[in-house]
């Protein structure tokens, strides 16, 4: 039985599709913060966070996709963090990401 149909969920919240441009945050006890892309995109596919764009957005040290040792490939610029959805991922409805900035410096 569907969520909604119990009353947890309405029909407009369940009507609700995402995609690879919806992001939600938190921040960790250790400083980072984890980013979340509530779909699991395509292996290759870039994804753009926006949250770290522009002239005062903190400098990226690093960042991980969550369950996954493995390097990730990644890049700042004033677009935001571009990631790039690896193959396997072993994702199939979100993926999570650590990023750690560097929150002394600007760009």
């Amino acid at each position: 039985m569907d969520i909604w149909r119990k009353g947890a969920l309405g029909e407009r919240q369940h009507a609700v599709s995402f995609d690879q441009r919806d992001f939600r945050f938190t921040q960790g006890r250790d400083g980072a913060v984890y980013a979340f892309c509530l779909v699991a995109p395509d292996a290759g596919t870039i994804l753009t966070i926006r949250s770290f764009a522009g002239k005062k957005a903190e400098k990226v040290k690093s960042a991980h996709l969550l369950g996954r040792q493995r390097d990730l490939n990644w890049s700042q610029d004033g677009d935001g963090l571009k990631i790039e959805v690896p193959r396997d991922h072993g994702h199939n409805i979100a993926m999570g990401f650590r990023i750690a900035a560097d929150k002394d410096r600007h760009r």
